[in-house]
């Protein structure tokens, strides 16, 4: 004896139920990324002016220079503010700022 099921009804549930549960975690995920990003851009913000000062066109370079003239008594800088402001960004955004340093003519080598 051969007995035969109709499952789509059960096969539809359930795949609205995964689509569910997908949502949920990728809902979870960019609530943990906001928590994550809270005031980041309060952190890193530089007045365009403040660029000027390290002729660089950098934020990286600008918080390493920074850093650097802040701790010139204290010994070696830990480039904290630098290290953070890179773990911030998005993979892309980390790569647009990497192929910033050195824009500034004249710079690009002491950057």
């Amino acid at each position: 004896h051969h007995i035969e099921m109709d499952t789509s009804q059960f096969s539809k549930e359930y795949e609205e139920k995964q689509k569910q549960i997908e949502n949920e975690i990728k809902l979870s995920q960019f609530e943990k990324r906001k928590k994550i990003l809270k005031h980041v851009e309060e952190k890193f913000r530089i007045d365009h002016k403040s660029f000027n000062k390290y002729d660089t066109t950098s934020r990286l370079i600008y918080f390493i220079k920074k850093e650097m003239d802040d701790n010139k008594n204290d010994g070696e800088p830990k480039y904290e503010l630098a290290r953070d402001y890179l773990l911030s960004l998005v993979p892309s955004a980390a790569d647009a700022e990497l192929h910033s340093i050195g824009l500034t003519l004249g710079q690009s080598k002491t950057e």
